[in-house]
């Protein structure tokens, strides 16, 4: 079980499922490539610098109060960087949200609106939620058009993990 477990957490879930088994969009080899070309110093970890400096470099500086999010719910031996099974983690809990995205981006734009978002929250249960939809668009939407790309849509759900 905690080979599959990657983030320690008790629950398998679909994403580490992936990444375990190697069923993962990207395989094995293609994450630890990335994983080293973040490793900026060769520790053999990714500190929250080194994260956030990526995350500059590739045009998303607006996403770095997320990295502090990420780093903990992700850093589970709490010293303030990510080893390669953190990562794995990470990487796992990314796909899930990719997934998730795709889903709910019902017209396949690329995009989520308030109208996607509500149908969704309504389909499963949630329509308490759906009041406060278009303020969640608002806060979360970077680029003032009114919908959430994939970036938008991962610092709103690591605010709502947090």
């Amino acid at each position: 079980m905690s080979k599959l477990d990657i983030n320690g957490d008790g629950i398998i879930t679909l994403g580490e499922y992936k990444v375990a088994l190697n069923i993962s969009s990207q395989p094995m080899d293609a994450w630890k490539e990335m994983f080293q070309s973040l490793d900026k110093d060769g520790s053999g970890t990714i500190s929250v610098n080194e994260l956030k400096a990526f995350l500059a470099s590739a045009g998303s500086a607006d996403m770095q109060d997320t990295v502090d999010a990420w780093m903990e719910d992700y850093d589970t031996n709490n010293d303030g960087q990510l080893n390669y099974q953190e990562f794995l983690g990470f990487i796992a809990t990314l796909e899930e949200w990719r997934e998730l995205f795709d889903l709910i981006d019902v017209d396949r734009s690329g995009e989520i609106d308030a109208a996607e978002l509500m149908l969704f929250l309504k389909d499963h249960g949630y329509s308490e939620l759906v009041p406060a939809v278009k303020a969640w668009i608002k806060e979360f939407d970077r680029n003032g058009d009114g919908k959430l790309q994939y970036r938008e849509f991962l610092s709103f759900v690591a605010s709502r993990e947090c």
